[in-house]
């Protein structure tokens, strides 16, 4: 049972991430590079 959460909760990490990558990438092509890396920067600094 203790490995069915860890698995559970890394199977969600890899989603997440693959969304957020996906999805980033498409607002990237919109706004452009520099647009999206200081968005990135703020929120990964405010974290």
């Amino acid at each position: 049972m203790e490995y069915f959460a860890v698995t559970l909760t890394f199977t969600i990490s890899i989603f997440v991430l693959g969304f957020a990558a996906f999805f980033g990438g498409l607002w990237m092509n919109r706004k452009g590079p520099r647009t999206a890396a200081l968005t990135d920067a703020r929120n990964v600094g405010a974290s």
